[in-house]
């Protein structure tokens, strides 16, 4: 890996020395060997990817909108990771789920009473 890598790189620089190299294309080549070999016990850049990060953007966008305060920068920014600590605390999820399913048992208890009850009147 790590001499595909140099050689990518060297072949780059001497095919086409009027292209730049960008830091992100340097830190590919020069750098993602270590990455997968060393830094991340072979198993690839699977636990390096950006996805979990872009994907809380939508919920940063929408507790910075309508959740959080908007007196200062610092007050928002305290808001907007309280939040998000809630929403990944174990402890906290857990119980959300429980009052979740709770709350769906007695709605389908009602729901079966008023179906049980409609179908009486009826007969």
């Amino acid at each position: 890996m790590q001499e595909l890598c140099k050689e990518t790189y060297e072949f780059i620089l001497v095919e086409y020395p009027w292209a730049s190299i960008t830091p992100s294309l340097h830190k590919l080549l020069a750098h993602s060997f270590q990455l997968i070999g060393a830094y991340n016990n072979g198993k690839g850049l699977q636990n390096l990817s950006e996805e979990c990060l872009e994907f809380c953007n939508k919920f940063v966008r929408r507790y910075r909108e309508n959740l959080a305060r908007k007196t200062s920068f610092t007050d928002n920014v305290r808001d907007i990771l309280v939040r998000l600590l809630c929403c990944s605390d174990p402890i906290l999820v857990q119980n959300r789920l429980m009052h979740a399913k709770k709350k769906r048992d007695v709605a389908n208890s009602l729901q079966e009473i008023l179906y049980n009850s409609i179908l009486s009147d009826d007969l």
